[in-house]
């Protein structure tokens, strides 16, 4: 997982089983790149914080006991991330709704049975998601579950008209956190949005519910059928596609069970090129930090059809692959650093882009 040379990322797994402990830290140790300690409970882990001093912690919680979730704040207040392992049956949507407030940089899930068995299918997700939590930019955004301090402003009597009526944002491996400080920045009257972060049903419900708390704009789980309005942050569901699509008096939006494109569902290329043809110009898309290249030729569909286009910048990314994808493509007109974005999407916004008959035209194929 690092270059040859490169420093051992120090990983500390907190698992009251013993045997969990094991097997994690041999697939971590297969994976190559990391530096394994282990604890049983809250009390060894707080120990051996002062002498290993890991770069991030994994971990694992079962429910319905959550006693790891005070450990899980203690850990955040001390500016360790942590990866939540929440080891259950079925996805616990109530643990992991706490676990993100919590501070948690992400979530996985791995059923109780077949424990062994899942740990060998998801040892490279399981390491890229650790190094990424690990080792952000020096200039990466505050972690999940930091609150970003925000102004208060006044609630306007009237919401603004938007020259662009959609604004279609993309994230994965770091996005959590990226969306929480880019929704958390914009105003009440914000244009519509509609956001792809790749990360499993529940778990990304439970975020949609947690950052309603947090920002201005409504923020909520897509449904078919739901109008795109100003003020509402709509998210696709961890296990569909969300695609934009025209309806009588405006824009609404559609969700998917098709299967995964190039392995996503939902997919942020899928609702991109929705965007491109159904809006246009009058469109803008976003895409932040995560890995691989998912929603980089969305994102020049957007662009060909007359949409303003930003990517989030290498120094501001978690994983700049997504970003870095469209920008060497040319997808995207503009690479900010994150705390710029919120302003330069409601300029974009704010200006009526290019008529449809000057915007270049879509690449014939879509795949």
């Amino acid at each position: 997982m690092t270059g040859s040379g490169a420093p051992l990322l120090r990983v500390l797994v907190v698992d009251a089983s013993a045997v969990v402990r094991q097997d994690v830290a041999a697939l971590l140790r297969a994976a190559g790149g990391f530096e394994v300690s282990a604890a049983a409970n809250a009390p060894a882990a707080l120990q051996k914080l002062q002498r290993v001093r890991p770069e991030v912690v994994l971990l694992c919680i079962q429910p319905p006991d959550t006693a790891g979730l005070p450990l899980l704040r203690e850990l955040v207040t001390r500016g360790v991330p942590v990866v939540v392992c929440v080891k259950a049956r079925v996805r616990d949507e109530v643990v992991a709704r706490e676990a993100l407030r919590a501070g948690a940089s992400t979530l996985l899930h791995w059923p109780v049975a077949g424990l062994r068995a899942h740990l060998a299918v998801v040892a490279g997700a399981l390491a890229v998601t650790l190094l990424s939590a690990g080792r952000p930019s020096p200039r990466a955004p505050a972690r999940q579950g930091t609150a970003v301090a925000v102004e208060p402003r006044p609630r306007p009597v009237l919401a603004r008209t938007w020259a662009r009526q959609v604004v279609a944002v993309g994230a994965s491996t770091g996005g959590p956190a990226a969306l929480r400080q880019l929704l958390s920045a914009l105003p009440e009257d914000a244009p519509g949005l509609l956001v792809v972060q790749h990360m499993p049903e529940p778990f990304a419900t439970s975020f949609a519910r947690n950052l309603a708390e947090e920002c201005r704009v409504t923020v909520r789980r897509a449904e078919s059928g739901d109008r795109v309005c100003p003020g509402t942050a709509l998210m696709a569901p961890g296990d569909q596609h969300l695609r934009l699509v025209a309806c009588t008096g405006g824009l609404a939006v559609e969700l998917s069970d098709e299967p995964p494109f190039r392995h996503h569902r939902p997919s942020v290329d899928v609702l991109f090129r929705s965007v491109a043809e159904v809006a246009g110009p009058d469109a803008v898309g976003v895409l932040l930090t995560g890995m691989g290249d998912d929603g980089a030729d969305g994102l020049m569909a957007m662009l060909r059809a007359g949409a303003a286009t930003f990517a989030q910048d290498e120094a501001t990314s978690v994983v700049y692959g997504m970003p870095r994808a469209a920008v060497l493509r040319g997808a995207a007109e503009h690479s900010l650093p994150l705390d710029a974005l919120p302003a330069a999407i409601l300029d974009a916004a704010s200006r009526r882009g290019p008529s449809p008959a000057h915007a270049r035209p879509l690449h014939e194929d879509a795949g």
